[in-house]
């Protein structure tokens, strides 16, 4: 045995360096998706003093409201990196952490599946099987849509803990076993479905320590020593998903609408990231699959008739003690996937870097399955394990040449925005997401008018209320010199999106590059009001901060010397801006004896009361606002946030 682990080290070695020659070229590749509000456009990750505060506020981890939920150890790495970095021009050093415990992850997952196989039946060659799993794992195609997209860090991250916390598990006796808790707790301070290690460790010790099948675990003569491991794990997975879920703020939203059709929709889904292990073809960054509309889409039941097939293959592989890793690694790709695929709507019905924590059980299944196969004709005798042994390695030497091409191929589409969205509107046309922002791209390459296209393409679409479009659409009519008509864009997101920092701080910034700075100012302070670590809207605030005295002493001039309604507004606006509320209020009467209709002078009275947390008066001055002019969302805004902050 330990003649074979001498030589199973040089192979691991060349499988450590493929792996490092397939990601090669992804390791300077930019930042996507999420990627913008998590770590570019996050005050609290540049600063990593704060760190403690990462574990009792979860509005650090993202700068937008709805997708702030509690990921403090997620935070943290992204703090360390951006520290190590210095700056986020190169993403070199997010790129090479998640690389490395990625690095990690094959590691422990070598060592967990040799003893795995080697509970089920001892073989000679179960070394050399267990590390063809992992290189199989490793350079899958399908696990480079997580490896790129450094947001996704998180499912890395998840799931290391997981398999180390199930080896730790699986290879110590007595209370010892408790210890594989420790890494698994960590696992779910970074993202929540590491609580999938309760049904997974279960599952094994109901495998491979009661040596039971599906059915004869469950007899309540096994109870008792089921619960000598579930109860621990119970209290620790379940507490700190509790947990974690009272420190997920409330303006955290999953994203989807109808948990029906998106329950519905999820076996036919499984199905699709089954068939994706073995042809890795289509793969999307940005899916514009849709939920079904009734369990009668002949979808809904080839996905049914799918988990019927796969759980009746759970069944009888476990009914055999060589047949239980691939038992066992079914029931983890079917649990992996309960986070994703159960009746939690999510803002996408599928998405490729959900596969990554799922198909380590997969790969574990599939290789065992095909392994015991070899096995049977490589004993044969001499002549036959020769034969069967040089076709495996020209199998291995092809499907890891596939797999290595695929994973450079992904890389380099990952590699910038064009290239990313340009992929995305070919593999998925009727993504608005997609289409929007290859617009986007197009814009930073100043083809306005090719961009204008695609952003009525994506008009088309379920996309069309995102307010991020019209953001977009403002800035490519303002790109053409249509004022107006951007002006109107920018509006029209606001409607759409009251509660979205970006659309605010974007309004905020055409303002200010339009010199009208106090209403700039004003809607920047909004932004930074519904998102506290918006770094954009904090700098642009800070840009203003210096002129602040100039404008108010220009505006008490031009109020003097021309006492008009206008005038007086601006005023008020430069005397909220100065914090001198009550005068504010003062200047806002002048503008109403002037025009007794004046409902942005309504409205500024309104921010003035708010902005002293006189509640009621806010309110009152509001409701004036909004009988004189209805669509005034200001107003309607400065309304809402004092009836919530009088409720409270």
């Amino acid at each position: 045995m330990k003649v074979r682990s001498l030589n199973l080290m040089p192979a691991a070695l060349a499988l450590a360096f493929l792996v490092t020659v397939a990601y090669w070229n992804h390791f300077h590749n930019a930042f996507h998706f999420d990627d913008s509000h998590v770590i570019q456009n996050n005050a609290a990750i540049k600063d990593l003093s704060l760190w403690k505060t990462y574990f009792t506020d979860g509005t650090t981890h993202s700068s937008l409201p709805t997708n702030q939920g509690y990921r403090p150890l997620l935070t943290l790495s992204f703090a360390v990196d951006h520290w190590l970095a210095g700056r986020l021009e190169d993403t070199f050093h997010f790129h090479l952490s998640t690389f490395l415990w990625f690095m990690l992850q094959g590691v422990l997952m070598f060592f967990l599946f040799l003893h795995i196989m080697d509970r089920a039946a001892r073989h000679a060659l179960n070394p050399w099987t267990a590390l063809f799993a992992v290189g199989l794992y490793m350079l899958h195609t399908v696990n480079a849509e997580t490896i790129n997209y450094i947001s996704a860090r998180s499912d890395v991250l998840s799931t290391v803990p997981v398999v180390a916390g199930l080896l730790i598990f699986a290879k110590a006796g007595g209370w010892k076993r408790h210890l594989g808790l420790l890494p698994v707790a960590a696992g779910i301070l970074i993202k929540q479905p590491a609580v999938m290690y309760l049904p997974i460790m279960l599952a094994y010790f109901a495998l491979f320590d009661l040596k039971k099948d599906v059915s004869g675990s469950l007899h309540p003569k096994n109870w008792p020593l089921l619960l000598k491991w579930a109860l621990p794990a119970t209290a620790v997975c379940l507490g700190l998903f509790m947990f974690t879920q009272r420190m997920t703020p409330d303006t955290w939203v999953p994203g989807g609408n109808s948990a029906f059709n998106y329950a519905i929709t999820q076996p036919f889904v499984i199905l699709r990231y089954f068939w994706l292990f073995f042809v890795p073809v289509g793969l999307s960054a940005d899916s514009d699959w849709e939920p079904l509309d009734t369990m009668a889409d002949s979808r809904f039941f080839f996905g049914v008739i799918f988990l019927v097939a796969i759980g009746l293959v759970i069944v009888r592989s476990s009914r055999t003690e060589g047949g239980r890793p691939i038992a066992f690694g079914l029931l983890w790709f079917l649990f992996a996937l309960i986070p994703t695929s159960s009746i939690i709507p999510l803002s996408e019905v599928t998405n490729d870097h959900r596969m990554f924590f799922p198909f380590v059980g997969l790969t574990l299944a599939l290789t065992w399955a095909i392994a015991r196969w070899f096995y049977a004709r490589m004993e044969a005798g001499p002549r036959q394990f020769n034969y069967w042994r040089n076709i495996a390695l020209l199998a291995i030497a092809l499907l890891y040449g596939a797999h290595t091409f695929g994973v450079v191929q992904r890389n380099r589409i990952w590699h910038t925005s064009d290239s990313l969205w340009l992929d995305v509107t070919i593999k998925s046309p009727k993504n608005g997401r997609g289409l929007m922002n290859y617009g986007l791209a197009l814009m930073r390459q100043g083809d306005i008018e090719t961009a204008m296209r695609y952003y009525r393409k994506a008009l088309s679409t379920n996309y069309r209320n995102h307010p991020y479009l019209y953001v977009n659409m403002a800035s490519a009519q303002n790109a053409l010199g249509h004022v107006q008509e951007a002006e109107q864009l920018y509006r029209t997101a606001l409607e759409k999106g009251p509660g979205y920092p970006d659309c605010h701080y974007f309004y905020a910034k055409w303002l200010y590059d339009n010199n009208r700075l106090s209403e700039a100012e004003f809607y920047a302070k909004e932004a930074l009001r519904l998102s506290p670590a918006h770094e954009y809207a904090r700098g642009l605030l800070g840009l203003m901060e210096a002129s602040t005295g100039t404008l108010l002493q220009q505006a008490e001039r031009l109020a003097g010397n021309d006492p008009t309604p206008e005038n007086y507004l601006n005023l008020s606006l430069q005397l909220y801006r100065s914090e001198r509320f009550e005068d504010c209020i003062k200047a806002c009467e002048r503008a109403l004896e002037l025009r007794p209709d004046y409902a942005d002078a309504w409205n500024n009275i309104c921010s003035a009361h708010n902005a002293m947390g006189q509640w009621k008066l806010g309110i009152a001055a509001c409701e004036k606002a909004l009988a004189i002019r209805p669509d005034h969302q200001l107003a309607r805004n400065n309304l809402n946030w004092a009836k919530k902050e009088l409720g409270s």
